[in-house]
C-alpha cells in the first residue's frame, strides 16, 4: 500500500544503518515464532530476481537462490544464504520504476545450544 500501512517498514531496509539496527525478522505461524537472521536485501523486479519462486527441488537450487539475491544485494549483510533449509522472502512494493519491489531474504536462526 502506497500509505505504508502494510510492510512499510521494508522500504527502509534499504538503509544500511537500518538494517544494523534491525538484522533479523520474526515470523509467526501457528507452530511458533520463527527468528530468521537478513541475509540480503535489495530492489528488484520479477526480470531480475525470481523473489515469487516458493518451492526449491534441492539443497543447490536454494543455494543458487540466496546467492542471487546476495550478488544483487545492497549492502553486504554478513550472513550466508547458502546451507541453510529455511528461507524467508519478504517483498513489497518500491516505487523507482515501474514493477520494482523492496525484498528481503532472511535464513532461519540457528536455535541457540
Amino acid at each position: 500500500m502506497n500509505s505504508g500501512a502494510m510492510f512499510g517498514n521494508l522500504d527502509r531496509y534499504a538503509s544500511y544503518d537500518y538494517w544494523k539496527a534491525h538484522p533479523r525478522v520474526f515470523f509467526q505461524t501457528p507452530e511458533g515464532m520463527g527468528e530468521y537472521r537478513i541475509a540480503a536485501v535489495l530492489k528488484a523486479d520479477v526480470s531480475m530476481f525470481d523473489f515469487q519462486q516458493a518451492s526449491f527441488h534441492s539443497p543447490k537450487e536454494l543455494e543458487a537462490y540466496a546467492a542471487q539475491a546476495k550478488a544483487l544485494s545492497l549492502f553486504e549483510t554478513g550472513v550466508a544464504g547458502a546451507g541453510f533449509e529455511t528461507t524467508l522472502t519478504l517483498v513489497t512494493c518500491s516505487y523507482e520504476w515501474k514493477e520494482a519491489r523492496n525484498i528481503l531474504v532472511a535464513v532461519k536462526a540457528e536455535p541457540e545450544r
